[in-house]
């Protein structure tokens, strides 16, 4: 009956389940909401129903609210009224604001493809007030839905939701706690929960250089001065006597906002004034490729026949470009997109916002240029450039037959993208890793465990004592476990799955900002063969 793995991701984001916070028990019964559309209830105690929303309290899942549009209550403590039709498509228009780099790209391909979705066709009216409009409509030309869609930035776009202007707030990175402050003070719940916040894309550039260049890494501060044009010659950096000739995305292009968010803005610098500039990011790529002193970026889409280059960060780190890193969050040139939603009482609101976070919206993706948050796995070897800065700790950091251990246990494993985060001293998930556990779940049960064990590895930051952060990260591993447990609902054994802890031994980041620090308080998962991880390599709870 309760079946997340079979859900998805998505499913489980369009039943709307939002966390509350408190609610008053208006209606203490025990009562099962069944979804309309499919095999799915809840079961629980009924705490409260606004006439459109259901407030329960369930076991498995803990208190949430969900749609009484999608969902029949069924059992004694159901208030009257409970299964009214669906409201009626006519007429209805959603506000949608925020960052260029969502509405430009992303949103409208969403809206396309949604629109197809529905048998329907999108029609673009002339702007008012600065905002898009878009219309659905169907096949004898009546009108479903209306879209406004404004690009006004992050910061705006969060306040218009805030204000009640925007349905639906579009970001290119994730809401500030201040943020989160001024929506509770206006009467909203935790915005930066599952329900309100959605994680739709990733976005990644990579910097390039032609293949005759000897340099495959570069540190990633000497980048960024690279493209300020404050290091103007190969040699300063270990190459052969050349001016270095830079090349760049012309300002109106997507690529060229993210290369300025993601590094220089970290920096505080501005690109040079004496970058050869183009339109066309393949010409550029082209042209990168062929001259031995130049220097580019662009999207992964987008890279064509140019060498991409790994980033040093201090530590010792090296950080190299791929779908992989990006998805697990490591690769530092990339940003999350996300949309935002206050209260999703407009049915289409929640239907478009299903469709962004469901495998539909892969071939949207795709025609944006972005990465997608599916689970992707690397072996072991893709990961060892992390050794070195093992190595490299500090005596009080390292421990040389713990480090041994973790690379017997991991030398024949892969990794699953999905890492999980905590903060410091924490071992509560935060937003995103709760979001993601459905769709690893439902990964593992599609790819089956027959011939490999799950091993979740929990890790700390270097901040306090070893011993004491190891016992933290397995009680993050332990979390994780227990999450993970609930979401699979019996399509995974408890005996497949182990955990163990490395304290701050094989860091993705450098311990020494705090940005590095969050990245390393984490758990990853490993696929394990069974005959590889024995009694002795690996801590097992019971």
């Amino acid at each position: 009956m309760f079946d997340l793995c079979k859900l998805g991701s998505s499913a489980v984001l369009a039943i709307g389940l939002i966390i509350v916070l408190s609610v008053s028990p208006a209606f203490p019964e025990e009562v099962t909401l069944k979804l309309k559309s499919g095999d799915f209830s809840i079961s629980g105690e009924l705490l409260d129903f606004d006439g459109e929303n259901y407030v329960v309290k369930s076991k498995v899942l803990g208190t949430m609210e969900v749609g009484a549009d999608r969902f029949h209550c069924l059992g004694a403590g159901c208030p009257n009224g409970a299964t009214r039709p669906l409201l009626k498509p006519a007429g209805t228009t959603i506000r949608i604001a925020g960052s260029s780099s969502v509405g430009a790209r992303l949103m409208p391909a969403l809206i396309r493809n949604y629109a197809a979705s529905l048998g329907a066709n999108v029609e673009t009216a002339a702007k008012e007030d600065g905002a898009q409009r878009l219309h659905i409509v169907g096949k004898a030309g009546e009108k479903l839905l209306s879209i406004d869609l404004k690009s006004e930035g992050s910061a705006a776009a969060l306040l218009a939701l805030r204000s009640g202007k925007a349905d639906i707030a579009m970001t290119d990175r994730p809401i500030t706690s201040e943020e989160v402050s001024a929506f509770k003070l206006a009467g909203f719940p935790n915005m930066n929960r599952p329900g309100h916040e959605h994680l739709v894309a990733l976005d990644a550039v990579i910097v390039f250089v032609s293949p005759e260049n000897r340099l495959d890494a570069l540190g990633i501060e000497n980048v960024s001065r690279i493209f300020a044009g404050e290091i103007k010659n190969w040699a300063e950096l270990g190459g052969r006597q050349a001016r270095i000739n830079i090349y760049a995305a012309d300002d109106s292009s997507e690529v060229a906002h993210t290369f300025q968010s993601v590094l220089l803005r970290r920096f505080d610098r501005r690109l040079s004034p004496d970058a050869k500039r183009y339109d066309s990011t393949a010409e550029l790529a082209a042209a990168v490729a062929a001259d031995p002193a130049g220097i580019g970026f662009a999207s992964f889409a987008e890279i064509e026949i140019a060498k991409p280059v790994a980033l040093g960060e201090p530590c010792g780190l090296l950080l190299r470009p791929s779908k992989f890193s990006v998805k697990s969050g490591e690769y530092p040139l990339a940003r999350k997109l996300y949309l935002y939603t206050a209260k999703r009482k407009n049915k289409h609101v929640a239907a478009l916002v299903d469709f962004a976070l469901s495998p539909a919206a892969a071939s949207s993706l795709n025609e944006a240029g972005l990465i997608g948050t599916e689970p992707a796995t690397v072996h072991f070897n893709h990961c060892r450039d992390r050794v070195l800065a093992s190595l490299t700790a500090a005596p009080e950091d390292f421990n040389i037959d713990l480090m041994r251990q973790l690379m017997t246990t991991l030398g024949s494993a892969h990794r699953l993208s999905p890492t999980m985060q905590f903060e410091s001293g924490s071992a509560l998930l935060d937003s995103e890793s709760i979001q993601l556990m459905p769709a690893v779940a439902a990964h593992l049960h599609k790819s089956g465990l027959s011939d490999k064990r799950l091993l979740l590895v929990g890790y700390s930051d270097n901040s306090g004592v070893f011993e004491h952060n190891r016992a933290l990260a397995l009680r993050r591993a332990t979390a994780v476990r227990d999450a993970l447990l609930l979401a699979a609902n019996g399509n995974l054994e408890p005996e497949d799955v182990d955990l163990q802890a490395y304290s701050e031994l094989f860091p993705v980041a450098c311990n020494g900002t705090a940005e590095g620090r969050q990245k390393n308080r984490r758990v990853e998962m490993w696929l394990v063969p069974k005959n590889g991880a024995g009694p002795a390599a690996v801590a097992r709870e019971h």
